[in-house]
């Protein structure tokens, strides 16, 4: 939590109500808004954050006002990587709609294909497929 920003922690606990306060509030505030895409020491924003702890809503609400669906944290994992490696079907078939390419690599040329695969989420593995990814 070193240096979290209040979309962080919202995003962690599930607070969506939160979440789009913030981003509203500080839009209004600002002329400009939150840095949505604002990130600790080790890289990770709170979509990042909204979706290793399984938050769907959390998600929608973060790419809807414009997080970064490409961001990678510090290890080189984006959030379509997290939702597929914790084989998260519903959200990694958010991210994809919302434009993110099932095909995207992280370190190692891994995709979200592979590491669903090599983690048995068979559900992640056929949304991939239906979606295109190699």
């Amino acid at each position: 939590m070193d240096r979290w920003s209040a979309p962080h922690i919202a995003a962690d606990r599930g607070h969506e109500g939160a979440v789009e306060g913030l981003l509203e509030e500080a839009k209004i505030l600002t002329g400009k808004g939150v840095e949505i895409d604002q990130r600790d020491k080790e890289g990770w924003t709170p979509l990042h954050l909204g979706v290793i702890m399984a938050h769907k809503r959390i998600t929608e609400i973060l790419v809807e006002r414009g997080a970064n669906i490409y961001a990678k944290n510090n290890q080189g994992w984006m959030a379509l990587h997290l939702a597929a490696e914790r084989g998260f079907a519903d959200i990694v078939e958010t991210i994809v709609r919302m434009g993110v390419s099932v095909d995207a690599t992280m370190e190692g040329g891994w995709t979200a294909l592979h590491l669903a695969a090599a983690r048995g989420h068979d559900r992640v593995v056929g949304v991939l497929m239906k979606k295109g990814a190699d």
